[in-house]
């Protein structure tokens, strides 16, 4: 996936569409996405926006479901990989401080 960028800030973007068929389905995937995008954490991965659009075809009918998500290079399970490939094991204080940020998360989502 290649990264859309706002050329002002720099700031990366990643775009992902859904298409869904059945109305039910795509009502509870609707209403996720309107949850999520009200969440804001500063350890969570934001969702900036969202958008839906039904289309009518001459057999079916299907919903299609825009996200636009912050996007990162990296992330932790990368992070673990990397160091285990040049066997540079966590830290102490390291390892508190990625217990304490899930934890928030945690937290916050409860």
């Amino acid at each position: 996936m290649t990264p859309l960028v706002n050329k002002a800030t720099q700031q990366e973007f990643a775009a992902i569409y859904k298409t869904i068929q059945d109305e039910k389905d795509f009502e509870l995937i609707a209403g996720e996405a309107s949850f999520r995008s009200q969440l804001n954490h500063p350890n969570l991965i934001k969702l900036v926006s969202y958008n839906t659009k039904k289309q009518d075809e001459f057999c079916s009918s299907f919903h299609t479901l825009g996200l636009l998500y912050e996007y990162y290079n990296n992330n932790l399970q990368i992070e673990i990989s990397e160091r285990q490939e040049i066997n540079l094991p966590y830290k102490e204080g390291e390892l508190w401080y990625l217990a304490e940020t899930l934890l928030s998360v945690v937290q916050y989502l409860k």
